[in-house]
């Protein structure tokens, strides 16, 4: 691991935020939840504005991670509160980038819906997943659209023929 973190400083500085990205993962699932958010936060800082199709891969590792994070810390101490800053400044890079890029809109609303439900804003997160569905369905994207009702069942009153639906259009 030591290597290949090591040849980060000699990569092309557009892919330092995919491999930050995807590290961010790695670490997360490994339950390094310090090194992950660190490698989030040095992959949301790789972003600039120039739209680098590929840059897509890294912002939804980034805030995978970043989500996830903040998802555990259910208190969202001071520590947490940072991270939620960092992740809305994601999704504003995302935003922008999702403008020139269509592909990217249903990740954009996936991620921005998941960050206000974690803010607790059910109502704002259902209609920024229901926007991302209907982005996602108009280009085929099926994983994507998946993702989606996943997030939208999430969210969903248990038992609810809502929560249901989703579930069940997302299989």
């Amino acid at each position: 691991a030591a290597e290949a973190i090591a040849i980060l400083d000699d990569v092309d500085r557009l892919t330092v935020p995919i491999i930050h990205g995807t590290r961010s993962q790695v670490l997360l699932e490994t339950g390094q939840a310090r090194e992950a958010r660190a490698s989030a936060e040095l992959a949301s800082r790789g972003f600039d504005s120039s739209p680098f199709f590929i840059y897509v891969v890294g912002f939804a590792a980034t805030l995978d991670t970043m989500l996830r994070l903040i998802e555990a810390d259910r208190e969202i101490s001071a520590e947490a509160s940072t991270l939620v800053a960092e992740a809305r400044a994601v999704v504003r890079k995302l935003r922008r980038f999702a403008r020139l890029l269509p592909f990217a809109r249903p990740k954009y609303w996936l991620f921005k819906g998941w960050l206000e439900s974690l803010e607790g804003h059910r109502s704002k997160a259902m209609r920024s997943f229901r926007k991302g569905l209907t982005q996602a369905q108009s280009s085929g994207f099926r994983w994507d659209e998946g993702l989606l009702r996943l997030e939208m069942a999430r969210i969903s009153e248990p038992g609810s023929a809502e929560r249901d639906a989703a579930v069940a259009e997302a299989i």
